[in-house]
């Protein structure tokens, strides 16, 4: 953690308060029946030093715990989302190769997981104007 801001209390707080939010999604049906979550495309993480946040949330919308990973996870669970994709950025090259390293331990995707360096989310801006269903600012 030389080069990459180590996960805190802050993060670990910011991690409760995603596990919370989740499990209200999880409590709550939309109007087709479906968790709240299930109808998330994007997610982003700006400043995302070694991911943890993202990596938590794209965990628990996808239905994988612990150890598991992605692709032993059940298709047709309505508890689980498939489809996001997650975005995180760092202006730090470091953070970026870290963050990577965090979902891939993790079991996430490349396919589910995008890491770009940039100064705040200015490669993704015009992408994804109007299309996130959660920004992540720790």
């Amino acid at each position: 953690y030389d080069r990459v801001y180590e996960p805190s209390d802050d993060t670990y707080l910011l991690i409760d308060a995603i596990g919370y939010d989740v499990d209200a999604m999880e409590q709550s049906e939309g109007d087709d029946g479906t968790m709240l979550h299930s109808n998330m495309l994007q997610t982003i993480e700006i400043g995302c030093g070694t991911g943890t946040p993202t990596v938590y949330l794209a965990k628990r919308i996808r239905g994988i715990r612990g150890d598991e990973k992605e692709s032993s996870v059940e298709e047709s669970s309505s508890h689980t989302n498939k489809n996001c994709v997650h975005y995180v950025t760092d202006i730090n090259p470091d953070a970026i190769r870290i963050a990577k390293a965090t979902a891939e331990s993790n079991g996430i995707s490349t396919e589910h997981f995008q890491a770009v360096q940039c100064d705040l989310a200015s490669q993704l801006t015009e992408k994804m104007e109007g299309k996130v269903d959660v920004l992540i600012f720790n």
